[in-house]
């Protein structure tokens, strides 16, 4: 076929692609819409391929246009965006456009930037239009749509070697390009190419690149590497088809500006060109503080184990943090919280901690309030055009002091790094942050921040510049720094919490309750149970509700046909719209609790976002259900159940997001397993590891409700409305970036193709496919089985070699033991000799070798008995306890203890308190101490052998060898620590420790006070004993002469000025000579018989 006749065969698809579009009308049912979709499709890949046909027959100075229809105006269908508008969030059957007039083509249903029609005129440009090397002939179709300096642009941001940019997307273009300056501007060292490439403006001017090079590049989350044509010219970057046809644009997003506006953005953009980087900069003057809880105490985690293929890339990382100044390395913490290696697109490493399980749940809540509904309103309301603007990196931006720097630390296999900056994860990071960007911001009319998002509105775009700047200054001094790609301006409208703003105000948005208002009716008996369970959930808000059901709970009865007549069908639809009207759906409002119900059913997810009032009750605020994908059908019960947790919080990751919720399940293994207070079992699923992370950055509990009281989710979970997750949000993208790791496995699909290419498994493999006996191999018949490809051992995989190192590192991640690698070995997998290779593995593991244990002890050798007190004394220092050091000195033979507190450990102190003791006791024959630096001094020496006493030092780091001294520093110790809240001073606790410790008998029934001092010593215990020996003595040198009676009249010695005897009656006797007289005025005196005479006056005195 020539090419003349190509030309015609594709001029006839061409018709039938506008034929199919021109039927396409809002009158056309959504089974007649997919009829449509697919012929398009056809017809576009039958367009290509004669496309590709005429290509090869065109030769020479024939081509000075390509016609691509990637980008022509179907796109809009095959897509998935709406014909009329060209937005992604509805369907064009419910546009608001469907009867609105084009002001290009006057047709109804459709607005200009998407008309189909409008005609098109070929503007040149020098810098823009870059054409393929081959030429190509002269069409009459006008696909090449060209602008001139005067007309608008489409701009597109993307990262080019992590590099933001901003190029214009230009699907005349064939080629993406820039100029060389920009490209030294984007500081990069990607080698430059020759090219034989020729470029044609459309002005016939002919272009030479400097040279082509190939960059990586990364849009949203699509990344791809592609060529970069360099010019030595000052030309525009252009996007290319080339790079069109790698990724997928968001052309919604992808904003039509007018020459204007654009020209004033792009004014802004260079004046605050340092606001746009990706570098982290320092707020000044502001440094935040973490406050813990009064029984807080420090936790250090081990560093978790690095597989060897990211170690590098770890390290890397951490040196760069370092290097910037986030991190410090530090010797030693009583904090450390283990790092969670995140993959990140262009694979480098990000570094996150996994705070869950350290310092969050030491740390006080920081009860910030969140913005309100209400303040966003009255902030955004009489805007018309609305800027947002996300920053890059925010919480790194915020210096911590040195205190809440340690307590952030991190372990690392590189050692400890304290975190100087405020780390993400830390369950207080938001409202510290939130709180920063109000006192910020505040006083800016028309400005409003939600965490790292600050939203502005103007009422005219010259007001909303305005504003616009006066933020971005603000942003400047704080040395802060935005994301370009994320950041938005001049829209009309923004969606926030569920609402949407625009210039009408603030409006309701329906998918908060489509998935209520959409729900299919019941077809059978058990899917109108769970309805009614649903609706019996809200019972008390919903007046009459008995009434109401009347007709579905008569198709429940016993005997009765299942026939849904319209009675019930309008019973079913007014429940629905009982739930979704005012009386049970309510405004979000941060003051009260949120809760979140979520469940799982084998065919979809549920999820209820609720307020939970004082009397108990929940009332929703938003309903979600989506479908489970072929692979979650396919997941156990409890994953499933945790899959809707994960989604329902990403679902409605605006509301609960740094604030504290409910979460709610019918699932009880997964309230522990998820608890945010307990750490994740260690032989946990990979997808629950992953879960438990991304929770991790969530401040929540969780509660456990039975299945008949958790109707309102598992409802939604039973007939669910949206299709399977295909996007991700972008602010969902980038806090599972922070919390997710991926983990890379062996599956069964490498051990199958592996298998067929080993030398011993393959034999095996064909003799169980051929029916062979397996005995001449070694094996029994019933031995081996076949599954999927794979060998069974009994229930143990069979390992090809080539895999068998890769799984003696899966087994001895954690650095396991031989026994312990052996028996999770033995439970999944075989091979000859695997015991053998884990043993030589181990051996051989460099860190295992470091950190193995001591060998086996070999018998204790003891010291020489010894026959009499203070033959061997040992001495040691224990402490600091409650900021003092105690000496103890034992004495071996009697089990004497001294301890003498101190606040120094010098030599002086030692030779001082021994002197001393050496003159109660005697000098002592042998002395044993440990090491330290006060035993092993000059001076200390010199004292012992002066009095002629032999010095013996325990070998280094064998605290058993002084073992009698050890044994007592831990004793006084633990009494210490057992005292330390008693009353009273330090030394008086001492003494009365260390008499109950001296009076303790040995086996042989002996006291150190009877062993040491030859007699034992009297105690407040012995009051309780009646005394051996008469406490009067038995000959007595005199003999009282007087004696008196109770009741005798006396007169007592009184030694005031007043008189000198003072008269008065006996009372009682005390003893043989004391006595208790009531004088004559009421007074009670204790007198002895010395000082008391008899009288006969009865008078007063």
């Amino acid at each position: 076929m020539d090419a003349a006749q190509l030309k015609a065969k594709r001029g006839t698809v061409k018709a039938l692609l506008t034929k199919t579009r021109d039927r396409i009308t809002e009158e056309c049912t959504l089974q007649q819409l997919e009829v449509y979709e697919q012929n398009v499709e056809g017809y576009r890949t039958r367009y290509d391929n004669i496309q590709d046909e005429l290509d090869e027959l065109i030769t020479g100075d024939e081509r000075e246009a390509q016609d691509d229809y990637r980008f022509d105006i179907y796109e809009s269908i095959t897509a998935g965006k709406c014909y009329r508008c060209g937005q992604e969030n509805h369907k064009a059957n419910v546009c608001k456009f469907r009867s609105e007039f084009c002001r290009k083509c006057n047709k109804l249903g459709h607005i200009g930037r998407v008309c189909m029609s409008q005609a098109r005129v070929a503007n040149y440009r020098k810098s823009h239009q870059v054409y393929d090397e081959l030429p190509i002939q002269n069409e009459e179709y006008e696909v090449n749509v060209l602008h001139n300096a005067k007309s608008d642009k489409f701009m597109v941001n993307i990262h080019i070697e992590d590099r933001q940019f901003c190029m214009e997307v230009d699907t005349g273009a064939a080629l993406s390009s820039i100029s060389y300056a920009d490209y030294k501007a984007l500081n990069i060292d990607n080698k430059i190419f020759k090219t034989n490439v020729q470029m044609k403006t459309y002005t016939g001017e002919t272009i030479k690149p400097k040279g082509v090079c190939f960059v990586t590049c990364r849009y949203k989350r699509q990344t791809f590497v592609g060529k970069l044509y360099i010019i030595n010219q000052d030309v525009d970057p252009i996007f290319g088809r080339d790079w069109i046809r790698e990724i997928s644009l968001d052309w919604a997003e992808i904003k039509l500006l007018k020459s204007e506006e654009n020209l004033q953005l792009e004014e802004i953009l260079k004046m605050y060109e340092d606001v746009f980087t990706d570098k982290i900069g320092t707020i000044p003057n502001e440094k935040g503080c973490l406050i813990l809880k009064p029984d807080a105490t420090p936790i250090f985690f081990k560093p978790r184990p690095v597989p060897y293929s990211r170690k590098e890339k770890i390290e890397k990382e951490l040196d760069r943090l370092e290097k910037d100044g986030i991190l410090t390395k530090v010797e030693h913490s009583d904090w450390g919280t283990p790092i969670v290696p995140i993959d990140k697109p262009n694979g480098d490493i990000r570094i996150c901690a996994d705070y869950k399980v350290t310092l969050n749940k030491c740390i006080q809540d920081m009860n910030y309030p969140i913005p309100r509904i209400d303040d966003i309103f009255a902030q955004m309301n009489g805007g018309k055009y609305f800027c947002t603007l996300d920053l890059s990196k925010a919480y790194l931006h915020y210096e911590m002091d040195e205190q809440s720097a340690m307590l952030q630390s991190l372990s690392t296999h590189k050692g400890v790094y304290r975190v100087n900056r405020l780390m993400f994860g830390v369950k207080v990071a938001p409202g510290l942050w939130q709180q920063f960007m109000d006192k910020l911001l505040q006083g800016v009319p028309g400005v409003q921040c939600f965490f790292d998002d600050i939203i502005i509105q103007g009422s005219t775009y010259d007001e909303l510049l305005k504003r616009l700047k006066i933020v971005l200054d603000l942003i400047r001094a704080q040395n802060l720094t935005l994301n370009r790609d994320k950041c938005k301006f001049f829209q009309k409208s923004i969606n926030y919490l569920g609402h949407k703003i625009d210039e009408h105000g603030l409006h309701k948005m329906e998918d908060k309750i489509l998935a209520i208002r959409n729900t299919k009716r019941p077809e059978n008996v058990s899917e109108l149970r769970t309805f009614l369970g649903m609706a019996n959930y809200y019972n008390k808000f919903i007046p009459d509700l008995a009434s109401i059901l009347h007709p579905l709970n008569q198709l429940l009865r016993k005997g009765w046909k299942f026939t849904w007549t319209g009675e019930c069908e309008r019973s079913f639809n007014k429940v629905k719209e009982e739930i979704c009207n005012e009386n049970v759906l309510v405004h979000y409002n941060p003051d009260l609790p949120v809760t979140l119900a979520t469940d799982a059913s084998p065919i979809g997810l549920g999820a209820v976002l609720s307020h939970r009032y004082p009397d108990g009750s929940d009332r929703p605020i938003a309903f979600a259900s989506r479908a489970l994908t072929i692979c979650e059908k396919n997941y156990s019960q409890i994953d499933k159940e945790a899959t809707a947790i994960y989604w329902g919080i990403k679902k409605f990751f605006q509301y609960v997001y740094g604030r504290k919720f409910i979460l709610i399940t019918d699932n009880k293994p997964l309230t522990t397993i998820f608890n945010p207070y307990k750490s994740l079992p260690a032989l946990s699923a990979t997808r629950m590891l992953h879960y438990a992370l991304f929770l991790s950055g969530f401040d929540y509990t969780i509660e456990y409700k039975r299945t008949s009281e958790h109707g309102n989710a598992d409802y939604l979970s039973r007939f669910p409305q949206e299709p399977p997750d295909v996007h991700v949000p972008d602010q969902i993208y980038r806090f599972q970036a922070n919390q997710i790791g991926t983990l890379n496995t062996i599956t069964h699909q490498t051990i199958k193709q592996e298998t067929k290419v080993d030398p011993n498994l393959s034999v095996i493999l064909d003799a169980l496919e051929t029916g062979k006996c397996l005995k001449s191999l070694g094996y029994e018949n019933t031995e081996i089985t076949l599954q999927d490809g794979c060998l069974l051992k009994g229930t143990r995989v069979m390992i090809p070699a080539t895999l068998r190192s890769n799984i003696l590192q899966e087994l001895h991640t954690g650095h396991l033991g031989m026994v312990k690698m052996k028996a999770l070995g033995r439970s999944y997998c075989y091979w000859q000799n695997m015991d053998r290779d884990i043993e030589e593995m181990v051996r051989k593991c460099k860190y295992c070798c470091e950190k193995q244990n001591n060998p086996p002890k070999v018998q204790s050798h003891p010291w020489e008995p010894t026959r009499e007190p203070w033959q061997r004394v040992h001495i040691d220092f224990a402490g600091p306890v409650n900021g003092l050091f105690y000496f103890i000195i034992v004495d071996t033979f009697s089990k004497w203890v001294e301890v003498i507190p101190t606040k120094t450990t010098t030599t002086d102190f030692c030779i001082k308190e021994l002197r001393r003791l050496f003159t109660n006791f005697g000098i002592c024959l042998v002395l044993v101490s440990d090491n330290g630096p006060q035993f092993t001094s000059h001076v200390f020496k010199n004292f012992l052998n002066s009095n002629g006493v032999i010095h013996k030092l325990s070998p280094a780091f064998h605290p058993a060898s002084n073992g009698q001294a050890e044994r007592s520093v831990q004793t006084i110790k633990n009494h210490l620590h057992c005292m330390a809240d008693e009353p009273g001073d330090i030394n008086l606790k001492i003494s009365r420790l260390l008499m109950q410790l001296r009076k303790v008998p040995n086996a042989e029934g002996m006291s150190p006070y009877m062993l040491m001092l030859g007699r034992d010593v009297r105690t407040r215990l012995d009051i309780l004993m009646k005394p051996a020996v008469s406490l009067v003595p038995e000959n007595k040198s005199y003999k009282v002469s007087r004696s008196f009676h109770e009741g005798d009249r006396v007169q007592v010695r009184n030694y005031t000025r007043e008189s000198k005897w003072k008269f008065g009656n006996v009372k009682r006797k005390e003893g043989a000579v004391h006595y208790w007289i009531l004088l004559d005025d009421g007074r009670l005196w204790r007198r002895h018989v010395d000082q008391m005479r008899p009288t006969h006056y009865g008078g007063e005195g």
